[in-house]
């Protein structure tokens, strides 16, 4: 992915970017981790999902300005 991305763009790119590394940490925590609580994970999991739902309505609203 590159550094350099439209003005625009740059804050939801770097959302999704930062979901995705907060991601793969929390599956690196529950595989090295027996006792690491679902229940956290799965808190967290959707919190982060609801993120990544908010930024792509917020996009699908811009692109629909855009073509309108």
């Amino acid at each position: 992915m590159k550094n350099v991305i439209i003005s625009r763009k740059n804050g939801r790119t770097t959302l999704l970017r930062h979901y995705l590394m907060a991601f793969k940490l929390i599956n690196q925590q529950k595989s090295q981790h027996k006792s690491f609580r679902p229940s956290i994970l799965n808190t967290v999991n959707e919190i982060l999902m609801f993120m990544v739902s908010m930024v792509l309505e917020k996009l699908k609203i811009y692109v629909s300005k855009k073509i309108f």
